[in-house]
């Protein structure tokens, strides 16, 4: 909860990407190994307790494949294991950025 942080031009905020109609991201779980999660757009709540959505982005629009996709969330899903999970050093927004510019190219 960000309560009383935008005030004073500081917040905690949640990051995910989203691609064909799911919003994929990062966190910590107990549940599971990977940190990596996919969830319908604006739902990350339901994986990570306290966050809201606030608002999206449109970023660009990408060519490439489902496969190629899949490919790269399979890898990112090794790097960014839920044990790793940092709220500094290793969050979802690490997280976000590494997806955007592998997407980008």
């Amino acid at each position: 909860n960000n309560a009383g942080l935008e005030n004073i031009g500081f917040g905690l905020y949640h990051t995910g990407v989203e691609l064909w109609g799911k919003e994929i991201s990062f966190g910590h779980s107990k549940k599971f190994a990977s940190g990596v999660f996919s969830v319908n757009p604006g739902d990350a709540h339901k994986f990570i307790p306290n966050i809201r959505f606030k608002k999206s982005f449109e970023l660009a629009v990408i060519q490439t494949s489902v496969f190629s996709v899949d490919n790269l969330l399979n890898q990112l899903a090794h790097k960014f294991t839920a044990d790793k999970y940092h709220i500094l050093y290793c969050n979802c927004n690490h997280f976000s950025e590494e997806l955007c510019l592998a997407l980008s190219g």
